[in-house]
């Protein structure tokens, strides 16, 4: 088994056995990374397992077996293969054999410790800022840290505060926020730990969120949303009427998706990562979120199918009956026109899954 040691921030070494599971360029730079956010954090010494996916590190998860368990159980994959992955590998901890599967990663501690050795999600390389997720103890509950390094409180943190608290409002579908503090050299919002299973959230679960955060105010038009600054005006120009259409403001998530949904026994469905959500802003886009990332990223779907079965769901009776609620009633092929702009112009990903078939949208 491959033990890898610190010295001065940088890990050493890769055996060639684990080089099949993690790329040697890549193993450097992530295992920087890992050792950056520890050092900002102020972690104590750990001794760690790495989690690894398409030649990344995903994760490092603590060798104590609580502790192990509670920071994989936020690492949620959708594909069917990575699902099937992530439960073996629960399985292998259950039986304690994980270290024969998993490579071993030893952190030296931080020059000033001050905060327990947590488990660390890296969560997207591709993110535009640095952050990351820590699952550790604090008086004797299990919490989870988002943090970011640096000096001044993140922007992003505190908007996300204010959506956790009014999600919490409308029916209690989100973490409870434990503080907005200072971690080492960082910031860091602190939520409960939820128990939630592996099961993929059902469709009408998530039209349930989606209804529960329309909001008790009057419709207005969807000019007069902070959305409908971000759409595009090329494509508002194709429809004259779009800017009219009279909506129900409501809560909006932002990255209302599959994975950032926690099944939880005794309290349903918990949304998770609000950063790109605004307290009151048009309904509907939420929606066409979700569809289109579970087409784009589990399904792999080509564009024109995954267009079409979109447009089928808009009209089966759950769906429509949310649209209905908010006001999209009749006007559906146009939420479906400037919800894929805005994806388009927001995500790159998204422009060349759809510009990569002739006629694009």
């Amino acid at each position: 088994m491959l033990s890898v040691g610190i010295e001065g921030g940088i890990l050493t070494r890769l055996s060639p056995r684990e080089s099949l599971f993690l790329r040697q360029d890549n193993f450097v730079i992530d295992s920087r990374v890992l050792a950056d956010f520890l050092e900002c954090s102020g972690a104590r010494r750990g001794d760690y397992y790495l989690l690894v996916g398409r030649g990344r590190i995903l994760a490092a998860l603590p060798r104590e077996p609580e502790a192990f368990l509670r920071t994989l159980s936020l690492y949620r994959p959708q594909k069917p293969a990575a699902r099937l992955w992530t439960a073996w590998i629960r399985l292998l901890a259950h039986a304690r054999v994980q270290g024969g599967f998993l490579p071993s990663w030893t952190w030296s501690g931080a020059k000033e410790p001050t905060l327990p050795a947590p488990g660390i999600l890296l969560g997207n390389p591709a993110h535009p800022s640095r952050r990351c997720l820590f699952v550790l103890r604090q008086g004797g509950k299990w919490v989870v840290e988002k943090f970011y390094p640096g000096t001044v409180v993140p922007k992003v943190l505190e908007r996300e505060k204010v959506l956790l608290q009014a999600a919490l409002g409308l029916g209690d579908h989100a973490p409870a926020v434990l503080g907005l503090n200072p971690m080492g050299k960082g910031w860091a919002l602190r939520t409960e730990f939820l128990e939630a299973s592996n099961r993929k959230p059902a469709w009408p679960e998530a039209l349930t969120l989606l209804q529960a955060w329309l909001l008790p105010l009057p419709f207005r038009p969807l000019a007069d949303f902070p959305l409908a600054a971000k759409l595009p005006d090329k494509i508002l120009s194709r429809f004259p009427a779009g800017p009219g259409i009279r909506l129900r403001p409501c809560l909006r998530h932002g990255d209302f998706a599959p994975w950032n949904l926690l099944p939880c026994r005794e309290r349903g469905l918990i949304a998770v990562d609000w950063e790109e959500g605004h307290e009151e802003d048009a309904p509907g886009f939420d929606l066409i979120h979700y569809l289109l990332q579970e087409e784009f990223l589990v399904h792999r779907s080509p564009f024109p199918i995954a267009k079409d079965r979109i447009l089928e769901r808009l009209q089966n009776t759950w769906t429509a009956e949310y649209l209905a609620a908010c006001g999209w009633h009749g006007a559906e092929n146009i939420l479906w026109e400037l919800a894929l702009a805005l994806e388009i112009s927001a995500r790159k990903e998204i422009a060349d899954w759809v510009s990569s078939v002739s006629g694009g949208c």
